[in-house]
């Protein structure tokens, strides 16, 4: 069993590194652009759409085939007491250009005592990244999303608000890829994507 895990896991590697190649390539040639060249402005602007398009496939990729993965549990987890603080200034690190470009507010609310929480680092940096993504996506110009992390007797609570559009009251499953997939297939443009099927995923493997 061992090995067949192994086996699998090295598939993914391997799958993720052939599919981030060409990307990989790209990005290379765009920051080269950006940064050597000196292009004008409206070129430098299409120059980092394309990068920030570029590097947002490279996490959807990452994701989908980690979200399959961790729902056949052979992906190994190792817990680790993290700083929430500093995670948080990762991911806005990981999003500024986006929310920039958006106009869009991100806010961390954080308890200035709170402890450091036992959890994967960098699956919890995915999964709030994931969810930070899908607020992006479907926040307007002016929308704010909040980070909130509070405290609890057996662990932390953290909650992702935004001011964008709200899920429809009859849309329901909107952590279940299949039926999505599904919904897809028939035409529907109101799934919500990779990102909250792999967050919950990646939270039920923690717990």
């Amino acid at each position: 069993l061992c090995v067949a895990m192994a086996v699998v896991r090295g598939a993914g590697d391997v799958l993720i590194h052939d599919l981030k190649s060409p990307l990989a390539s790209i990005i290379s040639n765009m920051e080269f652009i950006r940064e050597v060249m000196n292009p004008e402005p409206t070129l430098l602007t299409i120059v980092n759409n394309a990068l920030s398009a570029e590097q947002r496939q490279c996490f959807l990729i990452e994701d989908t085939v980690y979200c399959m993965l961790l729902k056949d549990q052979v992906w190994p987890i190792e817990l680790e007491p993290v700083n929430l603080q500093e995670l948080l200034d990762l991911l806005r690190s990981s999003v500024e250009e986006m929310l920039e470009k958006k106009g869009i507010t991100l806010t961390f609310l954080l308890e200035d005592d709170m402890p450091p929480v036992l959890a994967s680092r960098d699956l919890l940096l995915r999964i709030l990244n994931a969810l930070v993504d899908n607020s992006l996506k479907f926040c307007m110009r002016g929308s704010q999303i909040e980070v909130e992390a509070v405290a609890g007797a057996d662990g932390a609570r953290i909650v992702v608000r935004d001011t964008g559009r709200a899920i429809l009251p009859n849309y329901t499953n909107i952590f279940d890829l299949s039926l999505q997939s599904e919904a897809r297939r028939e035409g529907s443009r109101t799934t919500v994507g990779m990102g909250l099927p792999f967050a919950h995923v990646a939270v039920l493997q923690m717990r």
